[in-house]
């Protein structure tokens, strides 16, 4: 992008001094600028005084602080400093199920308020109960003798 020598402070100066003078060119070369950078400065900051200028710089200075703050909360909005999520896919399923119950929202409104999938929300996984099967397995264990595991435990061992 390209640099401007004059700031919006300094255009306005020199226009205040152009209204107050008749003679533009006399006031272009002693500015070091053409009557056309002039005239372009009219039409860009024609009614601006120095101080509204500078007031305008300021809050575009204030508001690109404030982007740049929004835009920092929206990234960090599920992630803390360290990287790490804030809520748990547990928690966020029960926010969601308060905001449906209390809220008066409909699941999918409650996942975009929550940022939640609504797959993980819907998929409840639960695991089956297997004690017998783990019984079984602890019991066939047991019965087999160490000797007949050695093999398997030691390819070199003859068996």
């Amino acid at each position: 992008m390209k640099r401007t020598r004059f700031t919006k402070e300094q255009a306005t100066g020199v226009l205040e001094k152009a209204e107050a003078s008749a003679n533009v060119a006399d006031l272009a070369r002693r500015h070091g600028v053409t009557e056309a950078t002039i005239k372009n400065w009219m039409s860009r900051y024609g009614g601006l005084a120095v101080s509204d200028a500078r007031r305008q710089r300021e809050l575009d200075s204030e508001k690109t602080k404030l982007k740049r703050l929004l835009a920092d909360a929206n990234q960090g909005s599920a992630e803390g400093s360290f990287g790490r999520k804030y809520l748990t896919s547990a928690a966020k399923r029960e926010a969601i199920a308060l905001l449906y119950a209390c809220g008066g929202m409909n699941e999918r409104q409650a996942c975009r308020v929550i940022d939640a999938d609504s797959k993980s929300v819907r998929k409840h996984f639960t695991r089956d109960n297997d004690a017998t099967l783990r019984e079984n397995l602890r019991e066939l264990a047991n019965q087999t003798s160490a000797v007949r595991l050695s093999p398997f435990a030691n390819p070199a061992a003859p068996g």
